[in-house]
């Protein structure tokens, strides 16, 4: 009796790592970018390492020489990097989020030439830019954590744009003034256009609209989609771990 119990124990065990794993592939990976400049000059520093943790592992990346760096693939999270060169003072930026399939772009960043042994720490906003649609209108994880109305899918969606107006009882939602069932809603690769997307607010991790200019890949449709991806295993422990 109590091999079947380990045996069937050691399946459950199985099939809920196949299950994880599976969610996990499905997630996608993304990018961060930037350039990192002299902070006073304004000069990009060729050669620049950028550091950084992936799963207790210790990374690195080297800028090119006109001081661009690209870091891919990232598992949606949180990231902190460290940037370092001979005679300029470390520079640490925290909080970088990755979403799937989207880069963070960092833009410029600016190190201070010095001698002293000191990390400059700086908390960081990331704009996102999606790879294929930049007319889509996203409101990144930071900004879900930030809203008054995360809790209700319906209103949060509604917030991204004042083209999107809520029924009365709040139960649907219409996009520059169209029916309610022409709104196509995708969660995590799955589509409905009854508006019931069977997740809390608190599960979302990353949301995309689109209130017109809906590309093709989407289908030959004119209504409004949303696309919604649930917060991932990582975007769970990194929010645990701030």
């Amino acid at each position: 009796m109590k091999n079947v119990r380990s045996i069937v124990g050691s399946l459950l065990t199985c099939l809920a790592l196949l299950i994880i794993t599976t969610n996990l592939s499905a997630q996608g990976t993304g990018e961060i970018r930037g350039r990192i400049i002299d902070s006073l000059t304004n000069e990009p520093i060729p050669f620049a390492t950028v550091a950084y943790t992936v799963s207790g592992t210790l990374r690195g990346e080297v800028a090119d020489m006109d001081g661009y760096f690209k870091i891919k693939p990232l598992n949606p999270g949180f990231y902190d990097l460290t940037f370092s060169f001979v005679a300029y003072n470390k520079k640490q930026i925290s909080g970088v989020h990755v979403s799937s399939d989207k880069i963070s772009d960092m833009r410029d960043v600016k190190m201070n030439n010095g001698s002293l042994d000191v990390i400059e720490i700086v908390d960081y906003y990331t704009p996102i830019i999606n790879f294929e649609d930049p007319v889509a209108i996203p409101l990144t994880f930071e900004d879900i954590e930030r809203s008054a109305v995360r809790l209700n899918p319906m209103a949060l969606i509604a917030s991204v744009t004042p083209d999107i107006k809520t029924s009365p009882d709040g139960k649907k939602l219409y996009f520059r003034g169209g029916r309610a069932e022409a709104a196509m809603y995708i969660v995590d690769g799955v589509k409905t256009r009854n508006g019931r997307l069977g997740i809390p607010g608190s599960a979302i991790g990353h949301l995309t609209v689109y209130t017109g200019g809906v590309p093709a890949k989407y289908g030959d449709f004119t209504g409004g989609v949303v696309i919604i991806e649930t917060k991932s295993y990582f975007d769970i422990v990194n929010q645990r771990n701030r």
